[in-house]
């Protein structure tokens, strides 16, 4: 086993996951970790070695940002390079192992947006289901915060021309549509509301001198929210 390995496995096998540890063993396994993250190795790891090893090991070590850290290259070489092994094992399956927002502070500037690696992986794999799950929960999140403001407005974080923003956000709406009914949820009526409200929303930014708000357009144009 490299060193790279061993070392790490190593702090585990004196201080398990696991067990009751005293706080004076907490502090010693941490400074450890810190020790071990500060140190230089000179082992070059392929994609293969590091998912041999998590696979053997998962239920003796954590990952931690120590760990993740290490082996940031390797990862993002994968990425790069087409593979969905570091795609799947950074989106994780369940909330406890979604490494990507446990580290996102760590990740986001090396690897990007989540949803840009959720929709690399359903490229590759477009009946993943703990991306499609991943990916809906964004989507759903997304949407519902856009029109919390209604009536007053539509909140798009879209920083691009009025035209291409309507157009990635109808597509949103598309793609949650077609993640809605691969999962099973009856959404339509509500996606559909929200094209109404979307389409109104650009429809009122180009003719924003006739009107003093969006409640006003609404008004006007019989699309009220009841």
């Amino acid at each position: 086993m490299k060193n790279i390995f061993k070392d790490y496995l190593d702090i585990f096998e004196k201080y398990p996951k696991d067990e009751y540890l005293t706080k004076e063993e907490r502090k010693e396994r941490y400074k450890l970790l810190q020790e071990y993250e500060k140190r230089n190795y000179q082992d070059e790891i392929s994609i293969d070695e590091f998912q041999n090893f998590t696979s053997l090991y998962i239920d003796k070590i954590d990952i931690s940002s120590q760990f993740i850290g290490k082996f940031l290259k390797v990862l993002k070489n994968n990425i790069n390079n087409g593979g969905t092994f570091a795609l799947k094992f950074l989106i994780g399956d369940k909330d406890e192992n979604d490494y990507y927002l446990k580290f996102f502070k760590l990740l986001y500037d090396e690897l990007g947006d989540r949803i840009n690696l959720i929709n690399k992986l359903l490229e590759k794999e477009p009946d993943y289901l703990p991306a499609i799950k991943q990916k809906y929960k964004i989507l759903s999140n997304y949407v519902d915060f856009s029109i919390h403001e209604m009536p007053w407005g539509i909140l798009l974080d879209k920083p691009i021309s009025e035209k291409d923003a309507k157009i990635e956000a109808l597509a949103d709406l598309d793609n949650f549509s077609k993640l809605s009914k691969k999962l099973g949820k009856d959404n339509e009526k509500y996606i559909e509301e929200c094209r109404i409200y979307y389409n109104a929303w650009f429809d009122f930014l180009d003719n924003k001198d006739k009107y003093k708000s969006y409640e006003e357009y609404l008004e006007k144009n019989n699309i009220l929210r009841k």
